[in-house]
């Protein structure tokens, strides 16, 4: 009767175990004497090394059935590629031409190249020569740039818009100056294909007239110009000079045209911006002495990082304008040597591209040159 019922009971018990997810591993002696000790091992199903909890290793997690690995039909397609939008500049060039350029972008054929709206090239280069502009006329670029994608071709966004205004002539410069000494400017300019037209009186100055203000070297600042007592050092000034000068300054950067100034009218920047000038080096820079400029300033473009360059002054800037900043340095006695202007297109160097010119000096006027054009063409 006992072993029969046991008999019953275990039957039953390893039914439940099997709807229940168990698998029997070993049961020994189930039908031993009465009163004996059951024993048995039992496995979690689906346990990896007999660990409960732990899911198989060698089936990754998040698959999908076996109809969706591996069949094409059902793949989704990849993302498709993205490609920035090129960023574009216009660079004016004499005789109504614009020299279009944009920065490569990755994957891309090929670029569009626009013109007021309407499509006017299709290349794969990085620049355009625009040919045949109206003087006057106002002309907007953009370019976008294209790849294929499985025969069909896809467009990145259009860069940012450019405006040009088309100009026929090169720049026409204004040098202010109440003494005829600066000619070798004036000759210099001419051989890059600048006219330098030199007035001497505060009606002449006129900014709607021309493209940008030249103010050369000379003699000593009046330290009255800049709130301070006169050094027994400073010598040679003309305060009639300073005004004429410092007024012809602020009237173009007010119409925002491009300014240059070369040793004395470096220093003249300088205080038209409210700097001082220390006024008297103790050894004067004469010569040839060694600069270095400023990473992504505009002198560091022309000169690179050390140049040496021709000087002959014993005042230099002290306390920098307002919204000016350093742009070249004496190797030496860590002086100030080159400033420009934070926003505007003013500059200013102490030296002399003007006495022993080389080519520098021509790369610097050919520069200038350059600011104006664009300047012309905003």
């Amino acid at each position: 009767m006992k072993t029969g019922l046991l008999k019953t009971i275990t039957i039953a018990l390893i039914i439940a175990m099997a709807m229940t997810g168990f698998a029997f591993a070993d049961v020994t002696d189930l039908g031993g004497s009465d009163g004996a000790e059951q024993t048995g091992t039992f496995e979690a199903a689906g346990t990896q090394d007999g660990a409960a909890g732990q899911t198989d290793q060698n089936v990754p997690a998040d698959q999908g059935t076996a109809a969706d690995q591996g069949d094409p039909a059902v793949q989704q397609d990849p993302d498709p590629v993205i490609v920035p939008a090129p960023e574009l500049t216009v660079t004016p060039v004499y005789n109504n031409k614009a020299k279009i350029s944009w920065t490569k972008t990755d994957a891309a054929a090929g670029y569009e190249l626009y013109r007021n709206g309407s499509r006017i090239s299709t290349l794969t280069g990085l620049q355009y020569l625009d040919r045949g502009l109206k003087t006057g006329a106002n002309y907007q670029y953009k370019v976008r740039a294209y790849y294929t994608e499985e025969g069909v071709r896809k467009y990145t966004d259009f860069s940012e818009e450019v405006s040009f205004k088309g100009a026929a002539r090169n720049p026409l410069l204004l040098m202010v100056d109440n003494r005829s000494d600066n000619r070798r400017v004036v000759t210099q300019f001419a051989k890059v294909g600048v006219t330098v037209v030199t007035v001497y009186n505060i009606k002449d100055v006129d900014p709607a007239k021309y493209d940008g203000l030249i103010i050369p070297g000379g003699g000593n600042m009046d330290p009255r110009s800049y709130r301070a007592k006169r050094d027994k050092h400073t010598y040679g000034t003309d305060k009639a000079k300073d005004d004429l000068q410092i007024a012809a300054i602020l009237m173009f950067a007010k119409a925002g045209k491009p300014v240059l100034g070369i040793c004395r009218g470096s220093q003249v920047i300088n205080v038209a911006f409210g700097g001082t000038l220390k006024q008297h080096i103790p050894r004067w820079h004469k010569k040839n002495r060694k600069v270095k400029t400023v990473k992504g300033s505009w002198v560091r473009s022309i000169y690179g990082k050390k140049s040496k360059v021709y000087h002959w002054h014993h005042q230099c800037v002290k306390k920098l304008g307002k919204g000016l900043k350093v742009t070249a340095r004496d190797a030496r006695d860590k002086r100030i040597e080159a400033i420009q202007h934070k926003t505007l297109p003013i500059y200013g160097v102490q030296w002399h591209p003007d006495i022993k010119p080389n080519k520098k000096s021509y790369a610097l006027y050919n520069s200038f040159k350059q600011i104006c054009l664009n300047n012309m063409a905003r």
